[in-house]
């Protein structure tokens, strides 16, 4: 648990425009067109943006799900609003969130939930896991604490050209930009953003469990 430092710069990969994508990224893509996003280079901002820290209150206190949820009141460029049904679920399995085992993680994994639904409603949903089962890595950064934790945030975008933001309360060691992986995670909340292109991208906010490559 971050004891007095948690990342508030975050990931720039969140404002990106890429060419491919319209004004409006919220609606769904062709395969092909999401084919085209991920041969698409961000642009300069991103290549050249660092992560900012800033010294906090203590929060070795709280609990895995309060943790998440302040990160979210504290995210400047990216706040989002944990669901009550997310913050109790992670509170009482902290375990897996990391958790090395893929298989634990689909013991806990509804794969009949997909991003419109939460989209809909966010508060319906965070007390199961959900799988993006091919999912590409637009944006990947990772931010080590003097404590020795770290935290790894990752934007990537589905076969259908949703959007999610993942935050993984750990290293991705194997994991980086233009890969291809598959996510467990809770679905904790929803984003919306202002890209470079003047359109509002639309972003689910995931509590990594499990990210693999493909």
């Amino acid at each position: 648990m971050r004891k007095t430092i948690v990342s508030i710069g975050l990931i720039a990969a969140m404002s990106i425009c890429f060419t491919a994508c319209g004004g409006d990224t919220n609606a769904p893509v062709s395969e092909e067109a999401a084919a085209t996003v991920a041969m698409t280079e961000p642009t300069t901002e991103m290549a050249t943006e660092e992560t900012t820290t800033e010294a906090i209150e203590d929060t070795s206190s709280m609990g895995m799900g309060d943790y998440y949820e302040y990160l979210g009141a504290e995210n400047d460029m990216i706040p989002y609003t944990i669901s009550p049904l997310a913050k109790d679920f992670i509170n009482e399995n902290p375990d897996l969130f990391p958790c090395a085992d893929k298989e634990i993680a689909e013991e806990y994994t509804d794969s009949s939930i997909d991003f419109k639904m939460i989209n809909k409603n966010q508060d319906k949903y965070g007390d199961k896991l959900i799988c993006i089962s091919e999912a590409y890595v637009i944006g990947i950064n990772e931010t080590n604490f003097d404590d020795g934790s770290s935290l790894t945030e990752v934007q990537a975008t589905d076969l259908d050209g949703n959007y999610y933001y993942v935050i993984y309360n750990d290293v991705l060691d194997d994991i980086y930009q233009d890969d291809t992986v598959e996510i467990y995670g809770a679905p904790i909340g929803m984003t919306s953003f202002e890209n470079v292109s003047g359109g509002t991208t639309i972003s689910c906010v995931i509590a990594g469990s499990y990210v693999g490559k493909l």
